[in-house]
């Protein structure tokens, strides 16, 4: 029983370990998104006179507007991941349970 119990925790284990790089991937996706987006907007404030003086302000706004979108993309996704990691993390435990209980 305690064997069973053991390799069914490695196994999960290394699935765990994948997903968990799966939403390390995401969240750097996401700090890029927001760096790109915190860049345009510091760039917007630094020259706001010019962008208003030429009528520029449109052209940025959908410009941050997209970047915006594809950050609020990428936090979705990685909630996605994660809550996936969640779950499989409890159902893992129940797993556990039953099969120590079932064995033994």
């Amino acid at each position: 029983a305690t064997l069973m119990a053991l390799g069914i925790c490695a196994f999960t284990y290394c699935c765990l370990q994948v997903l968990g790089g799966v939403v390390d991937r995401r969240n750097e996706q996401k700090s890029r998104s927001a760096d790109e987006r915190l860049k345009l907007l510091a760039e917007v404030l630094h020259g706001i006179k010019v962008v208003k003086a030429n009528g520029w302000a449109p052209r940025f706004e959908r410009c941050i507007q997209s970047v915006a979108a594809k950050e609020s993309r990428h936090m979705l996704s990685k909630k996605r991941w994660m809550s996936l990691v969640l779950l499989a993390t409890i159902e893992v435990v129940d797993v556990l349970a039953f099969a120590v209980t079932a064995v033994s």
